[in-house]
């Protein structure tokens, strides 16, 4: 029953944009271009997991397979290319998501990559990727298999961006919470993030920006800059956030 509870809780956390560990990379360059890089790791979750399987659990095919696999998102089939505009796809050509899965070891991994030519672009894939991806259902991939069907539905994928307002220009890089909409997402999963707390589990989020030329200003107390002020790095529990979501505001002027 136990076992049954926490694939239920990993599967429904996998689903909720704030119930990862995540990092997010930003590489800006001097001529404009970008690389954006997002890491979800759900490594502590299948830990807890796998402390509690038993040993007949654990002897499965569906336990014991290991994937790792690279897919571009531009290979979608043409009948759900049809749902997208010509600047969706655009950025989905130039976007990669990774999954990396071995349950008995713990592992399991989400990382999604994009990569553009301007800060109009960067700006246009903060604004838009979460949304593609749902639209693309590549959130059905996400789901392991042999979980049980209740703790299933419709997959919610990460990265929708949906709690913030991103400014993006050749000098500036701001992200800004939208406190309604963050309370909403609050509310609505209060049950599970309160259960998380309960069990004392940290949800870290470290957002890193590599920056072309050193930074004047962060605009976050509790953001630190390396020695030449060209990376920018602010690492905070999610779940503490939730209860200060200004701490997830930050303004880097370059």
């Amino acid at each position: 029953m136990k076992t049954k509870l926490l694939l239920v809780l990993s599967v429904l956390c996998l689903f909720l944009s704030s119930c990862f560990d995540v990092e997010e990379t930003y590489n800006l360059n001097a001529d404009g271009s970008y690389a954006a890089n997002y890491n979800l790791n759900m490594g502590q979750l299948l830990n807890m997991v796998n402390s509690m399987t038993p040993d007949s659990v654990k002897q499965t095919k569906e336990y014991t397979t290991v994937k790792d696999t690279l897919v571009n998102l531009g290979s979608m089939p043409d009948s759900i290319k049809k749902k997208f505009s010509a600047e969706e796809l655009a950025m989905m050509k130039q976007s990669d998501v990774r999954m990396q899965m071995n349950m008995a070891q713990g592992i399991f991994n989400i990382g999604f990559s994009n990569k553009g030519k301007s800060a109009k672009e960067l700006s246009y894939f903060l604004r838009n990727f979460g949304n593609a991806l749902e639209k693309g259902k590549v959130g059905d991939m996400m789901k392991p298999k042999g979980v049980p069907d209740e703790a299933g539905g419709e997959p919610e994928v990460p990265f929708k961006n949906k709690e913030y307002d991103y400014v993006v220009t050749p000098t500036v890089f701001e992200r800004k919470v939208k406190l309604d909409v963050f309370a909403s997402v609050k509310e609505k999963d209060r049950q599970t993030f309160d259960m998380l707390k309960g069990m004392n589990m940290k949800m870290i989020s470290t957002v890193v920006v590599n920056l072309p030329r050193p930074a004047k200003s962060v605009g976050n107390p509790n953001a630190v800059l390396s020695a030449d002020k060209k990376q920018f790095t602010l690492k905070l529990d999610m779940l503490e956030a939730l209860d200060k979501p200004e701490l997830l505001n930050f303004k880097i002027e370059y």
